[in-house]
């Protein structure tokens, strides 16, 4: 956040501190409470308000932001972020029960990521929906997991990612 404010013309330090406080720290509060206190700033990046939405689905709280895709959708430039949105999208249809439309959303991102050879993009979005899966089915969560974990370690830059994913496979051994 510090180098946020110090380069306040550029979403980058925003959106890397979203990805940190989201799968290093597990913390979707703090993107919460960063993202409302910045308002229109995060509006107006992809990366920024993507991370804004995929905590409030994460920490529960998916009743508002509906509206928030249309504005998601419109920032999106090219079609690595279309696949995104896609994901996100495939996250709140989890969130409202939809699972077959979940599941259609992160297919075309997944095939997307899979089709660019973006294993950093594929482990991402499988992560996610690991998390989502989970929720209703532990076995199925953790083949997610263990495919996302498969793509991180084939993507350049996810030893934190690597770690995460790591973690939660441990909660399966426990039984948690």
């Amino acid at each position: 956040m510090d180098l946020y404010e110090f380069q306040p013309f550029s979403g980058g330090a925003l959106a890397d501190a979203g990805y940190i406080s989201l799968v290093v720290l597990d913390d979707p509060e703090f993107v919460c409470k960063i993202s409302e206190s910045l308002g229109l700033i995060v509006y107006n990046k992809f990366s920024s308000l993507n991370n804004y939405i995929v905590s409030k689905l994460l920490l529960g709280k998916h009743s508002d932001v509906e509206p928030m895709f249309l504005s998601l959708s419109r920032l999106a430039s090219n079609d690595r972020e279309k696949a995104v949105l896609s994901a996100t999208m495939g996250m709140f249809f989890y969130c409202e029960g939809k699972l077959d439309q979940a599941r259609d959303m992160y297919k075309r991102a997944n095939s997307f990521f899979e089709i660019t050879k973006s294993h950093f993009g594929l482990s991402i979005s499988l992560f996610y929906q690991a998390i989502m899966e989970r929720k209703i089915n532990r076995k199925i969560g953790k083949d997610f997991f263990q495919r996302a974990l498969k793509e991180a370690k084939k993507a350049t830059r996810s030893v934190e990612l690597e770690a995460r994913i790591n973690n939660e496979l441990k909660s399966y051994l426990g039984g948690g």
